[in-house]
């Protein structure tokens, strides 16, 4: 059975997925981070943005 999110749950697993990604993974019952991503919307150019956006100072 497949079940559909809003876009609402989605942009809130987004910002979970800064903090615990494998939650996120467990949550959608996704069994590979390449379908979690893509089912977020977080390609390549965007995990290079947020990746540039870290202060590994």
């Amino acid at each position: 059975m497949s079940i559909r999110y809003s876009q609402d749950f989605k942009d809130s697993l987004v910002k979970l997925h800064h903090y615990n990604f494998c939650l996120a993974m467990n949550l959608l019952n996704h069994s590979s981070e390449t379908r979690t991503l893509t089912y977020l919307g977080l390609d390549q150019a965007s995990r290079e943005m947020m990746l540039d956006q870290i202060d590994f100072g």
